[in-house]
């Protein structure tokens, strides 16, 4: 499908042809859009022209909800959110959801304050009602954000508890490792061992992790002395691996207490599961929530998935050593050879990161049409392979 929408261009204007033109920023691309909308599509098309194009063109496919007032209220809000339209926002909110106590719309009333401890309450309300432990602000005059947040908790019995080894890869993190790490150590599943592999950071991130490893024997630091990319750490990580499971966390994402605990339980009730994933909810440094698909907010973290070491490693090869775009690949493939033996835990367990100079939104590896060409080549792949 990708495919078609990247590299198809006739005089047949379709939605794929559309949703392309947007992508590729032709000049065209609002005058073909004017003529299939003088056409007749169907509501389920209508639906996939709005979605992509609130990826490509969010002010666009704003007009387009607007236009034919479909029934998709949550997604409409998003994308008055993150168009920054925050008194339209405020105003659809309390004329039609403002009893609503959805996630999406807690997650959402948090664009209408300004006070940090304000949007944590709108956190902790969500977070309550899926019986997670509650977050707390490290200093109250500071943003909501992964590096000001803290959650006390209980941890479990240690009997029969199987390792699970915990890959953190860093590259100039300094801001935010120290936070990232302790989130790890304050697990209620105890029996983990965290291993750190560092990208050849220029900054203090090593100095740092350094520091809590010497109070902390259950952390290993590897030093790459030359830049090798995320994936290819992840594959030396896995060297020093010791546990019977295995899990991945970025080194600028915080764990909610209750994590490794939840996605780690299910195997071992079931010894037929093989791996399990979780949500998350990304956060930018206002404290406002934030994905690049608009909608929903809350969505599977592509970091989640915590495997059997021994089945999966016996089954299938581990990641792709690329530049960015890998954990979408390893996890479609997880999923369709081990299909039912998959399980997802439908809670936001992690609070990632949503910075501009992050990997996935640094200008220079963010290429959001190289990554669909990349997911284009893999799907072809699995699917020769009759993997999929």
């Amino acid at each position: 499908m990708f495919q078609t929408l990247l590299l198809e261009y006739d005089s047949t204007i379709s939605v794929e042809t559309v949703i392309a033109h947007f992508a590729l920023q032709k000049e065209n691309a609002k005058h073909n859009l004017e003529t299939l909308m003088s056409k007749k599509i169907s509501y389920k098309n209508y639906c996939v022209l709005i979605r992509y194009l609130s990826f490509y063109a969010p002010s666009v496919a704003l007009e387009l909800l607007k236009s034919k007032q479909l029934k998709e209220p949550y997604f409409y809000l998003s994308l008055l959110a993150h168009l920054g339209k925050h008194a339209e926002l405020e105003k659809e909110i309390k004329s039609q959801l403002n009893a609503d106590s959805s996630s999406e719309v807690l997650l959402l009333k948090n664009y209408l304050h300004n006070d940090a401890k304000q949007k944590i309450i709108q956190l902790n309300t969500l977070f309550k009602e899926n019986e997670l432990e509650l977050l707390q602000l490290k200093d109250k005059n500071k943003n909501l954000f992964v590096d000001n947040l803290y959650s006390t908790a209980t941890p479990l019995p240690k009997e029969d508890m199987p390792l699970v080894s915990i890959i953190v890869t860093t590259y100039n993190l300094e801001k935010y490792i120290e936070h990232s790490i302790k989130s790890l150590l304050n697990q209620t599943y105890t029996n983990i061992e965290i291993i750190v592999v560092d990208d050849a950071s220029s900054d203090n991130t090593v100095a740092i992790v350094d520091k809590i490893a010497l109070k902390h024997t259950n952390i290993k630091l590897i030093k790459q002395t030359n830049n090798v990319g995320t994936y290819a750490c992840k594959h030396i990580a896995m060297e020093y691996v010791n546990g019977e499971f295995v899990q991945c966390h970025d080194g600028d994402d915080w764990a909610c207490p209750q994590k490794i605990e939840k996605q780690v339980i299910p195997l071992l009730k079931d010894r037929k599961l093989v791996a399990t994933f979780s949500r998350w909810l990304r956060l930018d440094k206002d404290g406002d929530p934030v994905t690049d698909r608009i909608y929903p907010l809350i969505r599977e973290n592509p970091s989640s998935c915590l495997f059997r070491k021994e089945v999966v490693m016996n089954k299938m090869r581990l990641w792709e050593q690329v530049k960015t775009g890998a954990d979408s690949e390893f996890n479609a493939r997880i999923k369709q050879i081990f299909s039912k033996q998959i399980l997802t835990i439908k809670l936001p367990l992690t609070i990632g990161s949503y910075r501009k100079e992050s990997l996935s939104q640094n200008p220079n590896t963010k290429d959001p049409l190289g990554r669909l060409k990349y997911w284009e080549e893999w799907k072809k792949n699995l699917i020769k392979k009759r993997i999929i």
